[in-house]
């Protein structure tokens, strides 16, 4: 019998002003990844598919912003090739983005609003949950914002969050991660500030060049941080544009491959 383990997916930002809500979203991963974890003899039957949705959170903010600079008068419409995609790239993935991680900066800052961090506070009640439901192992997949989250949490930069007792953080996944650059800009190095706690198993980054926005994170940590725990895995999502590079981890073959061997190997 395979031990019980929760698989929790947590995404980064929503581009898409279309749906208030994506429930569902990490199903496609998650059975490619049952898929190469069985082929590889692992009895999946066990296994559950958790997932944090935080679009929610800042929808309603990111539909008033496009509304009032795209919609009201004088909105302008061109008929010069690639304008209007610049406009709708803008529209649909460039604020809503903007919006997404200057909310999340605002709200880990923020001295009058310590009570209100509600991608932290999603990303809690379902670890929680998943405890709750007699899961003692989770594997935690964050993508883009949602790894900045994700390492906020596991490494208690959030206190008032802290990682249920007893519970197993079996493998930290990140993927498109700007880790990096949020630490940078925090204005400290990441190796001053971090320790390695003990539910924590293994963390796995992986990043493509052509992101603009993944960053590697082995040269951020001390060696005796990152000997035998932490693992950077360069990809390539196979695609040449930046934005497509950013969220084609999701469905690369080669992303759940990686995945799937780092797991079996725990």
């Amino acid at each position: 019998m395979a031990d019980k383990i929760a698989f929790l997916f947590m995404h980064g930002v929503a581009p898409d002003l279309s749906q208030e809500k994506r429930p569902g979203y990490s199903r496609p991963m998650y059975d490619a990844l049952m898929n190469q974890m069985q082929k590889r003899g692992v009895d999946t039957s066990a296994f559950r598919r958790f997932e944090v949705n935080w679009s929610p959170v800042t929808f309603g903010f990111k539909k008033r912003m496009a509304k009032l600079q795209f919609d009201t008068p004088p909105a302008r419409r061109s008929f010069v090739p690639g304008k209007n995609m610049i406009q709708n790239t803008l529209r649909n993935f460039i604020y809503p983005a903007v919006i997404d991680i200057l909310f999340y900066v605002k709200n880990k800052g923020s001295i009058t609003n310590k009570d209100k961090m509600p991608e932290m506070e999603l990303l809690h009640q379902a670890t929680k949950n998943i405890y709750r439901r007699g899961f003692r192992k989770v594997v935690l997949l964050a993508h883009s914002l949602g790894s900045v989250a994700a390492y906020d949490y596991v490494f208690r930069f959030e206190e008032r969050y802290p990682f249920p007792e007893h519970l197993e953080l079996t493998c930290l996944v990140t993927f498109g991660s700007p880790v990096a650059l949020f630490a940078s800009g925090m204005g400290y190095p990441m190796s001053t500030k971090i320790k390695r706690p003990a539910y924590a198993k293994k963390w796995i980054n992986l990043w493509d060049f052509d992101d603009p926005i993944a960053t590697r994170l082995l040269p951020h940590f001390p060696k005796k941080f990152s000997k035998d725990f932490l693992t950077d895995i360069p990809v390539d999502t196979a695609f040449m544009n930046p934005i497509a590079a950013h969220s084609g981890y999701w469905t690369n073959s080669k992303v759940i491959e990686h995945i799937a061997e780092e797991l079996q190997a725990k």
